[in-house]
């Protein structure tokens, strides 16, 4: 599971947003980053070919939810490269998406935080434990 979303950051900071993105097993968080750019296509193709694919053994499945950036052709390309299915949740159940959870968790984690600098983004993040991704 991939999940991300864009962090409103603490009034009067520096950085204006952040995005986040999670990939998630059952085992909880792998590969979290964030980046100060919006999530596009190209983005999310490098962190599934760099990121996510690399770690993925034949036949393990990985599923995103349907916002466009995650529709980019070279994210599947690289999950069937690496023997791994890319599956699609089905847009008219969002509420049960799994990476819905994570994705509030790191959300509050941040604003908790009100990181004014991209290292304290990170510390925030890092503040998270396996438990909360798995919800």
């Amino acid at each position: 599971m991939v999940d991300e979303g864009r962090l409103d950051l603490a009034r009067g900071s520096s950085l204006d947003a952040y995005l986040a993105i999670i990939g998630q097993n059952l085992g909880g968080a792998v590969e979290p980053m964030a980046f100060e750019r919006s999530m596009n296509g190209a983005t999310f193709e490098v962190y599934i070919r760099d990121r996510i694919a690399p770690r993925v053994q034949p036949g393990d499945v990985i599923v995103v939810d349907w916002l466009g950036a995650h529709r980019a052709p070279g994210a599947r390309a690289a999950a069937k490269e690496h023997g791994a299915k890319f599956c699609m949740l089905s847009p008219d159940l969002p509420d049960l998406s799994p990476v819905e959870s994570c994705g509030s968790k790191v959300t509050e984690l941040i604003r908790g935080a009100a990181p004014r600098s991209a290292p304290q983004v990170y510390q925030a993040i890092g503040r998270g434990t396996d438990r909360d991704v798995k919800g």
